[in-house]
């Protein structure tokens, strides 16, 4: 079996961060998401990988700099970058000669897979002769959902629609990121033009006939859909579940109780750490300066003489300068901290065009409050409003682009 993922296109309000970079890019306890992904992949007997990029700012230049690195031995990796939007289903018609004749899997960019383990999954999937099989999951009930799956005794899929914001969530049904196709499907995507997997595709292939089945998750996987849960992602797999890394070349040693290390730091005998903290590769940690976990410091970064981390993430070849301090913030990559300046609740951005501050709240208070140059942009309930809003957007627009008037799917 191969796998398809999907990079994603530049994100929402919601999380304003995906704006500027890849969500495969983001690292998660000092490994970008997609090292995860490949983890899982290698662990699911899945050797080849391809990654699609939608349309992103940032292009293909830095998840295609991630696939020239050693700890991705073993799996291959291509990257393919469409030219246009296609849709999550048009997209799939592109990379249709490296899907084969075999069954494949569909992996959305906003999964953070663990310990997930989807034998179960492809073993239904074979036996229930299935031509789509959607992995799903039951709401938590804490984040409201505008979508619900039904799904009939026998599994097999009723229905997608949108649900009320006041419906009952306790057993709502949702898709978990998940989507394992025979390739016969590929039939039925145009050559041309823009298709979606849930709006388009799966009606579609309902409406004639073939066999659309759910497999629901045991436990929900965590979702990457907003700053909140990307902090709350950090900090859960430092305090509970870090174990030094497991990709090649990407192990790292625990040098003192819960600090982990990659090769070649250099931290001076004067600094403080305080675990849970993870520092990458080639990092340098001068005199005085203290780490107080959960953090995580990306390769190449250097922190200066007297410089306070506390709680934060750091991205890769940063460098924070003698005296500054940095609380419950995020670091973009290549970003220089000014000698003296204080970051707190902030996210600060770099790339070849802009250096952009955004003030979050602080993590006792959550991390969705998000700012704009220190102005209030958007109320916790604006936010959830205008979300809402997209998501019954994308819905009528992607039924206006099929000309479909109903989902009802799977009689």
């Amino acid at each position: 079996m191969k796998a398809v993922i999907l990079a994603g296109s530049p994100g929402t309000a919601i999380f304003p961060l995906a704006n500027y970079y890849s969500k495969l890019s983001f690292p998660v306890a000092n490994e970008p998401i997609i090292y995860h992904l490949l983890s899982f992949l290698e662990a699911s007997h899945i050797s080849e990988v391809m990654v699609v990029l939608s349309g992103h700012p940032s292009g293909g230049g830095s998840i295609g700099r991630l696939f020239n690195d050693d700890r991705i031995e073993g799996m291959k990796v291509s990257v393919f970058e469409e030219k246009r939007p296609r849709g999550t289903a048009g997209c799939l018609k592109e990379v249709a000669g490296f899907i084969g004749s075999s069954p494949f899997l569909v992996i959305s960019p906003n999964v953070f897979t663990g310990h997930l383990d989807l034998s179960e999954a492809f073993s239904a999937h074979h036996t229930q002769k299935a031509a789509v099989t959607v992995v799903v999951e039951k709401s938590n009930g804490f984040k409201k959902s505008l979508e619900n799956i039904e799904v009939g005794k026998d599994g097999r899929i009723k229905r997608f629609h949108i649900l009320h914001p006041s419906r009952d969530q306790r057993r709502i049904l949702l898709p978990a990121g998940f989507y394992i196709f025979n390739p016969i499907v590929l039939d039925h995507i145009p050559d041309k033009g823009y298709m979606d997997i849930k709006e388009q595709l799966i009606p579609e292939l309902g409406h004639k006939g073939f066999r659309i089945y759910a497999y629901e998750l045991s436990n929900p996987v965590k979702k990457l859909d907003s700053l909140s849960d990307y902090f709350q992602l950090n900090r859960d797999l430092l305090s509970n579940g870090f174990m030094g890394g497991n990709h090649n070349g990407s192990s790292k040693s625990e040098i003192m109780e819960r600090v982990w290390v990659g090769k070649n730091v250099r931290i001076s005998p004067k600094a403080y750490l305080l675990g849970p903290v993870v520092i990458g590769r080639n990092c340098t940690i001068e005199d005085y300066a203290q780490i107080i976990g959960p953090a995580s410091i990306g390769d190449g970064t250097r922190i200066g003489k007297d410089v306070l981390v506390r709680e934060s993430i750091i991205w890769e070849k940063a460098e924070l300068s003698s005296n500054s301090r940095i609380e419950h913030s995020l670091i973009g990559e290549e970003v220089v901290i000014r000698e003296d300046e204080r970051v707190k609740n902030t996210i600060v951005i770099q790339d070849n065009r802009f250096h952009q501050n955004f003030n979050i709240s602080s993590s006792e208070h959550g991390l969705d409050g998000l700012n704009h140059c220190g102005t209030d942009l958007f109320s916790a309930s604006y936010k959830r409003w205008k979300y809402g809003a997209y998501l019954i957007f994308k819905r009528l627009f992607d039924l206006f682009v099929s000309f479909l008037g109903v989902r009802q799917i799977c009689r």
